[in-house]
């Protein structure tokens, strides 16, 4: 028996916002398929940074989409290091290379239309050079081996991704180009996704969404926007780390939080800090939002969701109110 599930308690759905999507791409049916650059060939295994500037060929991966007929094709333009593939003022490029230029042209070539996702709180780079923007831990706890004290920042060591040394480039050398680099290795590759690549372990932070960090990433998706003929820009990681319940705790956000729901509040855990991290995401969706359509206004937004809303998780860990954030942003992408 199938059991009846109800979203629109979680969710609100327009059938008008699925005309609207289709229209905005200029297509009846999308037949759409992503690419990550800087994961290189081994997807979730590697940060690969030679593959992205020297190996990628645009040209072949757009041609195999035109012959199996795709008509839409989603570029990953930040990852969660922070990397920004294209040609760009104000972030990190560390590839050196308009990958984000070169499909757009290949693109229109084609008549296959672009759309870009981008990482938001989930910044490696930015949290190695901007510490104080960092999360910061309201307890002390351990999760994944990780030791953590009330009061550190959330950077730790990346779970997943790992890195290796281009030949005849020494550790030195490349962490002057990837800053967030440590001289940890794993020398055995896992079976679980979480503990899966081999070589360098990088760090990896989650920045604080009442932080300037907001301001940062609001540049970048004005850069982005005004320069690119892009269909659609899609934010991945509007949250908060999932894997610690106590962030982010820093003296801008208990102020702000005490401000808003009065001293006797308790922080971490009640339902006024919950509606306060669900208010201070949401709030975020308001400026990806505005930032977008003032520039252009027929540009599609997303939002990528995650874990399902009948869990607590979405609320507590993530900051992430599914009707709040559906109300705001265009279309919402489940994980």
């Amino acid at each position: 028996m199938k059991r009846k599930f109800d979203w629109s308690e979680y969710i609100e759905f327009d059938t008008k916002k699925f005309e609207i999507v289709t229209s905005a791409l200029g297509v009846k049916r999308i037949y759409a398929m992503g690419l990550m650059p800087v994961r290189g060939v081994e997807g979730f295994r590697k940060l690969d940074y030679e593959f992205a500037e020297k190996k990628l060929d645009v040209i072949e991966v757009m041609n195999k989409l035109d012959e199996c007929h795709f008509n839409v094709f989603g570029l990953v333009i930040k990852d969660t290091d922070g990397a920004c593939v294209w040609d760009t003022d104000v972030g990190w490029n560390p590839t050196e290379r308009d990958i984000l230029g070169e499909f757009c042209d290949a693109g229109k070539d084609r008549n296959i239309k672009i759309m870009v996702s981008f990482t938001s709180m989930n910044d490696a780079y930015q949290g190695n050079l901007h510490p104080e923007r960092v999360s910061v831990h309201g307890k002390n706890g351990k999760k994944y081996g990780i030791k953590y004290r009330k009061g550190d920042i959330s950077t730790h060591d990346e779970g997943e991704m790992r890195i290796d040394l281009p030949e005849n480039v020494s550790f030195k050398e490349y962490k002057a180009k990837v800053p967030f680099l440590t001289e940890n290795i794993d020398k055995k590759q896992g079976k679980a996704r979480g503990a899966i690549g081999t070589g360098y372990i990088p760090s990896t932070s989650f920045m604080c969404p009442n932080s300037v960090h907001v301001d940062y990433l609001v540049d970048l998706i004005k850069e982005v926007v005004k320069n690119y003929p892009i269909k659609a820009f899609t934010v991945d990681y509007i949250r908060y780390d999932g894997s610690f319940t106590d962030v982010c705790a820093c003296s801008r956000c208990i102020k702000k939080f005490r401000a808003e729901f009065g001293e006797k509040a308790k922080i971490l855990k009640s339902n006024d800090w919950i509606e306060f991290k669900t208010n201070t995401i949401a709030n975020y969706a308001k400026k990806v939002q505005t930032t977008v359509k003032n520039i252009d206004k027929n540009c599609l937004t997303g939002w990528y969701s995650q874990v399902g809303p009948k869990k607590l998780v979405t609320l507590k860990r993530h900051g992430q109110d599914w009707k709040k954030l559906s109300s705001i942003i265009d279309i919402s992408i489940p994980m």
